[in-house]
């Protein structure tokens, strides 16, 4: 939330494995932006950022004071010396609880939420290097879980709207190229399986609130709910197949997770 970063020197976790019973361990933490208007509410990664170790999250600002960027942090003697690095995302963009995802060589995804009225929400691609937003696709629709990259480069995420999207980065272009995009429902009711399965009447109004995980093989899988209130008793795993993708992106961290191990995908 509203807290941003936090983190525990190892010294102090080794000392409260060893001593489990004392409650004086592993309490120590940093956290550089503390009620100042800045919410960190998305998953965060951890990637080599100018030869530091950094914790990597997007921040969202409050009426554009702070501005959205996405930054990265590595810890240090004074709360202001953490920062290692700084992008700011225009059009006060914000974010839900998507988080960050690497693609390729200094390159991250960062999941966006629109403003009401406005093309700002979908995902953005920054370099930490060049200290800029290389690219961006505009939507008005919520990404609320973090992006996946396959070893195609195709970028696949799900909105509160309903869509899953694959979408692709083209070297020099300010906008994400969109390879794939259509409403899960829709998917679901073109399956003959499921032609007068009552999945057609239940998730009619499927919105995706998860991030997506790829298999070895290809093949995504996605959380989907039929609504915002009634998501703990009416969800449902999907999967897919898509010609285009591949499995799991080669960075360091191409999706929620890190890694195919990191996910349960055995």
């Amino acid at each position: 939330g509203q807290y941003g970063f936090s983190y525990i020197p190892k010294s102090d976790l080794d000392a409260a494995k060893a001593s489990p019973d004392e409650d004086k361990h592993g309490r120590s933490d940093v956290r550089p932006y503390t009620k100042n208007g800045a919410t960190m509410a998305g998953a965060m990664m951890v990637d080599e950022v100018k030869g530091k170790t950094c914790g990597i999250a997007f921040r969202s600002g409050e009426d554009g004071v702070p501005a959205a960027s996405v930054i990265a942090y590595a810890p240090a003697e004074t709360t202001d010396l953490c920062e290692v690095a700084c992008v700011e995302i225009p059009e006060g963009v914000a974010n839900d609880a998507g988080g960050v995802v690497k693609y390729g060589d200094d390159k991250y995804v960062v999941s966006l939420n629109y403003s009401t009225g406005n093309d700002n929400g979908g995902v953005a691609i920054i370099s930490f290097e060049q200290n800029k937003v290389l690219a961006r696709l505009r939507v008005q629709e919520k990404v609320s879980g973090t992006a996946a990259v396959d070893a195609a480069g195709n970028i696949i995420f799900g909105t509160e709207e309903g869509s899953l999207y694959i979408v692709k980065y083209n070297e020099g272009s300010e906008d994400l190229e969109v390879v794939f995009k259509q409403k899960v429902f829709d998917l679901i009711q073109k399956d003959a399986r499921y032609k007068d399965d009552e999945i057609c009447v239940n998730y009619a109004t499927a919105k995706v609130y998860s991030s997506p995980v790829i298999a070895d093989d290809g093949t995504i899988y996605i959380h989907i709910a039929n609504d915002e209130k009634q998501y703990r008793t009416n969800s449902l795993l999907f999967s897919l197949t898509y010609e285009g993708t591949k499995g799991p992106g080669t960075s360091s961290w191409p999706q929620v997770g890190k890694n195919r191990k990191h996910v349960n995908i055995q």
